[in-house]
């Protein structure tokens, strides 16, 4: 982020976030399997939809969508390794019309990961031995073996980072998808020349960062990434806030888990919101019920 100032972020609104329809739409591309047989239900907070081979949910706060198929059929990757991975993920996404992206809204890989299993049977004997796939076409004898991969996806608009949730993409052995976990709000627009934000300078939000160190416990900086920076649902948050994410490192602790923590350091200097307003959910009564009652006229046409 290097510019001086920074237009205004703004999240779509409830009108065009993803509605119970949609998702069991993109829940019918991804699980598959007949809609018309599915339970959907309705909590304070979200929608949920139940297939026979899988589960659906949409956090109405946010709009983020999460999609899962069950997948039992492990064996060996068709992938080539992550560059393929990362081609695939994207190729699922949009051949199931899962994400639209803003005009100015681009892509980046934030993590590439796999599963990888270690597998046995019994021999005649009873001792361990390898099993056997049948794999490209022969019949291979594999203990160990690579299956899943996910890639994560961050995002930016305009170039700049947009920091706090990601879009991750599950691809099985032959490279279909099995999850897709959409965790952010889309972008609706940016407010242009009405409302600009100046950022103040990186000398200042470290020194900032660095005020808020534990100096008795030897803590320092160890990295700072700034951008537009998003919240969790548990936000209402209806704009992008500018700022900065700094990680901390203790180097009194030893375990890596605990050795790290997020300083979050606003970097606007008419300290605009980073995440907007912290929100509380009151629990009501649930609604579950089929998503087609008998007579009653199908939501997806």
């Amino acid at each position: 982020m290097t510019a001086d100032q920074l237009p205004l972020v703004k999240f779509v609104g409830p009108e065009k976030r993803i509605t119970r329809d949609r998702l069991v739409q993109m829940a019918a591309l991804v699980i598959g399997g007949e809609v018309k047989n599915a339970l959907w239900k309705e909590e304070s907070d979200f929608f949920s939809v139940k297939l026979e081979n899988g589960l659906a949910y949409s956090e109405k706060n946010t709009g983020s969508a999460v999609i899962h198929r069950i997948y039992t059929n492990k064996h060996p990757t068709s992938l080539e390794g992550a560059e393929d991975a990362v081609n695939r993920a994207l190729e699922e996404v949009v051949e199931n019309s899962l994400l639209t992206l803003h005009p100015d809204e681009t892509l980046d890989i934030v993590s590439i990961t796999s599963t990888h299993y270690a597998i046995y049977g019994d021999d005649a004997e009873g001792n361990p031995a390898s099993v056997r796939f049948q794999f490209n076409g022969e019949n291979e004898a594999v203990s160990e073996f690579q299956d899943e991969y996910m890639v994560h996806f961050g995002r930016r608009f305009r170039g700049v980072p947009v920091i706090g949730q990601t879009l991750g993409v599950k691809l099985d052995a032959d490279g279909n998808l099995i999850s897709f976990q959409k965790r952010w709000r889309d972008i609706a627009s940016e407010s242009g020349k009405s409302t600009v934000f100046s950022l103040r300078s990186a000398n200042d939000i470290f020194a900032t960062a660095e005020d808020q160190l534990k100096k008795a416990e030897q803590e320092e900086v160890e990295s700072m990434q700034c951008g537009y920076v998003e919240g969790d649902a548990s936000f209402a948050q209806s704009e992008a806030g500018i700022g900065c994410q700094v990680i901390v490192r203790n180097f009194d602790v030893r375990e890596a888990m605990s050795s790290n923590r997020v300083v979050w350091v606003n970097a606007s200097t008419a300290d605009h919101p980073l995440f907007g307003k912290k929100i509380e959910f009151v629990s009501g009564n649930t609604i579950e019920r089929p998503l087609v009652d008998d007579g009653a006229a199908d939501v997806m046409n």
